[in-house]
């Protein structure tokens, strides 16, 4: 390893919050990389990973679900899928808002057809935190787990 090449990885390290703080060395940094980690408190840690950016999950959907392994970062699988929920709430929040338009327009326009998918519609994505399970087992999966009654039109 070149003498500055310890400037092209990234450290990460046990946050406050139980996740993962990455720490990534200034390039125009003077110092050696023992300086550096003695300045960063890295060494009063114990524990934290050096790696090449290349070996950060690649996807930061569930960033607050890392959590720092013995040799790598790990994602929590029960705190990806509260974040995906959470995720799936804030779309339904919105869709919830949408369709309080359509109820009033449906309503002012005597369509009563329209009004009882209205009505349904809301119904199930009111269920929806209750009634949609993320029967999974890998983080993978998690990301493609969408509830219907989120992309179901009028």
């Amino acid at each position: 390893m070149l003498m500055d090449d310890w400037k092209t990885m990234v450290y990460a390290c046990e946050s406050m919050d139980g996740g993962v703080s990455i720490i990534v060395p200034a390039l125009h940094y003077e110092g050696t990389e023992e300086e550096w980690l003695e300045l960063n408190e890295l060494t009063r840690l114990g524990h934290y990973l050096r790696l090449y950016p290349i070996q950060l999950p690649g996807d930061r959907y569930f960033r607050e679900a890392w959590r720092l392994g013995k040799e790598t970062i790990e994602i929590d699988l029960e705190a990806a899928k509260e974040i995906h929920l959470n995720n799936l709430r804030q779309q339904r929040n919105k869709r919830l808002a949408e369709l309080d338009i359509e109820a009033i327009r449906s309503y002012e326009s005597c369509s009563e057809e329209k009004l009882d998918r209205v009505i349904r519609l809301k119904e199930d994505l009111r269920k929806m935190p209750e009634d949609f399970a993320l029967n999974v087992d890998n983080v993978e999966d998690l990301r493609h787990e969408y509830p219907s009654c989120l992309s179901d039109r009028l």
